[in-house]
């Protein structure tokens, strides 16, 4: 089973999220989640916003949907063969945010 970790890589107000996709020894993917957060609000230890306020709540909620959406597309993938990459968790994280994919015309 795939392990999922939030991090924050800067320290400013509107720092970004990123979603740290672990698979196995030496397949670690970092994808950015699309939620930003002030970086004196972010917890590094529990990898979770701190809960001072209804907005930050309801951030951990969004962050805790997503991570279960991946869980139910990580099973999904491995029971259909898929090849679990970049592309596939970028995929995922659109898909969690109704983000309709970009299709070429030719």
């Amino acid at each position: 089973m795939a392990t999922i970790r939030y991090l924050i890589q800067s320290a400013s107000e509107q720092s970004s999220i990123y979603l740290q996709y672990s698979l196995g020894r030496g397949r670690v993917i970092k994808r950015r989640t699309g939620f930003t957060i002030d970086a004196k609000k972010w917890s590094s230890v529990k990898g979770l916003p701190i809960l001072k306020d209804e907005v930050l709540k309801s951030l951990k909620i969004d962050l805790d949907t997503l991570k279960t959406k991946l869980e139910i597309a990580h099973n999904l993938a491995i029971k259909q063969g898929q090849d679990i990459d970049g592309i596939w968790l970028q995929k995922q994280i659109d898909l969690a945010h109704n983000k309709v994919p970009k299709v070429k015309l030719d």
